[in-house]
């Protein structure tokens, strides 16, 4: 699964591997905003258990609605553009082979990932790339599969799909035509009624032509999407599309949304400011939006400065997801995990990752991918 990282955290990982090739840059977001960061308290330690791929070169998605089913694709071996899918229905302990696609493309392909649905075990959405970004050759196409990956259906055009949610009969989805030049623009909110065959674009009226949605949520009545823009936008509809009101926002790229079912409300979170970030989140559809303790972690190695000198940087922590009682969790440069606590002034340790990747929070489950060993490692987040 490739996940979406936010902008801060984007950063964060490339210092991470400039640090580990030891090149010595130094990387500085400058001094602290003058809210205090907070020391972070100790929690009990995360229990990590250890689960594998079929295939040490798959490509992977995570249901949101279980966290349980887990597909995978990967090349299959002797061809030049067949892929074989795999589903678990456990949580990535077992596996079983249920499926493929032969996708028809000008070259092979080079490339395959997955994308759950927001709301159906059965829709699964596949990409698949060729070409190179370089020579403008790079061009990626969608396949679709509403069976949970047994049978595929390829989208016509050099089409990408990401990001679906199956409402009833309608499928909404992120669409980017790779034909056209590369723009904010060319990437959409789309909305189907026959199975991705044919859509129509979904954009408020006010929507400036050169910006487009990058990210959206079916809410908790199918009539309700909240849809977040490039150019720092937050929208909602409540008529499945046909007419939006923008969401007050800071000049800021929200990332995070989540339906907060125990409390009955959106919690919507982002980055205000410019190279000094800091968090700021609303549950009230924007009205206000009250800025977040900051966090910071410090990353030390014993010869990767200049002339194999020691080295340390210290970098502020960046929340990478809401949890269902609307906490807050941030993976650090240290690897640490930590949890904010609804109206909480000071963030929890939960403990350390296996590995210094990316975390994906599915339910009450904390999911990381180790790259070099192809493999997860699970575990439960404390109840509140």
């Amino acid at each position: 699964m490739r996940l979406r990282l936010n902008r801060p955290f984007a950063l964060i990982v490339l210092i991470i591997t400039m640090l580990c090739a030891g090149c010595g840059v130094t990387t500085s977001r400058g001094e602290l905003p003058a809210v205090r960061p907070a020391t972070p308290t100790a929690a009990p330690s995360l229990a990590w258990q250890k689960r594998s791929l079929p295939s040490g070169n798959a490509a992977w998605t995570i249901s949101p609605i279980d966290g349980q089913h887990v597909w995978a694709c990967a090349p299959i071996p002797g061809t030049f553009s067949g892929f074989t899918v795999w589903e678990s229905q456990d949580g990535a302990v077992t596996w079983s082979k249920i499926g493929g696609f032969v996708p028809k493309t000008p070259e092979a392909p080079s490339s395959c990932g997955l994308n759950a649905d927001q709301r159906s075990i059965s829709t699964l959405v596949a990409e698949v790339s060729w070409g190179a970004g370089a020579d403008n050759t790079l061009r990626s196409l969608g396949l679709i599969s509403t069976d949970s990956g047994a049978t595929w259906h390829q989208l016509p055009g050099d089409v990408a799909i990401s990001n679906e949610s199956t409402v009833g009969d309608k499928i909404y989805a992120i669409l980017n035509d790779t034909t056209l030049n590369v723009s904010e623009g060319t990437i959409q909110l789309v909305v189907s009624a026959d199975g991705m065959r044919t859509w129509r674009p979904l954009r408020p009226a006010q929507l400036s032509n050169s910006d487009g949605f990058f990210n959206f949520q079916v809410g908790p009545t199918p009539n309700e999407i909240i849809g977040e823009t490039y150019r720092n936008m937050l929208w909602r509809s409540t008529d499945s599309g046909a007419t939006w009101t923008r969401i007050p926002t800071p000049d800021q790229q929200t990332d995070l949304a989540l339906w907060l079912a125990q409390s009955n409300r959106w919690m919507f979170c982002g980055w205000a400011g410019g190279a000094l970030l800091v968090t700021t989140c609303s549950t009230d559809l924007g009205k206000t939006w009250p800025q977040k303790p900051m966090l910071n972690a410090t990353l030390s190695c014993a010869n990767c400065g200049k002339g194999g000198t020691p080295y340390a940087t210290t970098q502020s922590c960046y929340p990478s997801a809401i949890t269902s009682d609307g906490s807050l969790l941030a993976f650090c440069i240290d690897s640490t995990v930590h949890l904010l606590r609804p109206n909480a002034q000071q963030w929890v340790t939960l403990g350390t990752a296996p590995v210094a990747e990316p975390s994906l929070l599915v339910g009450n489950q904390l999911w990381c991918f180790d790259p070099q060993e192809k493999v997860f490692w699970v575990a439960t987040l404390p109840s509140s």
